[in-house]
């Protein structure tokens, strides 16, 4: 028997109404400024940089 557990590939993600008014043009301007094509890539890197160590190490502290 396998320890490995199976993860989805697939994720759907909604704002709501407020949220969306706010963060769907943050998304758009960092899509821009990072030479992203997608929304679905952004939050990918977004995930990746938080995991990141040193990132967690700096959020700790706000």
């Amino acid at each position: 028997m396998s320890d490995l557990k199976s993860y989805s590939s697939r994720f759907q993600m909604s704002y709501k109404k407020k949220e969306a008014e706010r963060f769907v043009p943050m998304e758009y301007r960092l899509m821009e400024e990072l030479g992203i094509d997608n929304r679905c890539d952004l939050h990918k890197v977004a995930i990746e940089n938080l995991d990141n160590p040193r990132i967690r190490q700096q959020l700790a502290w706000v």
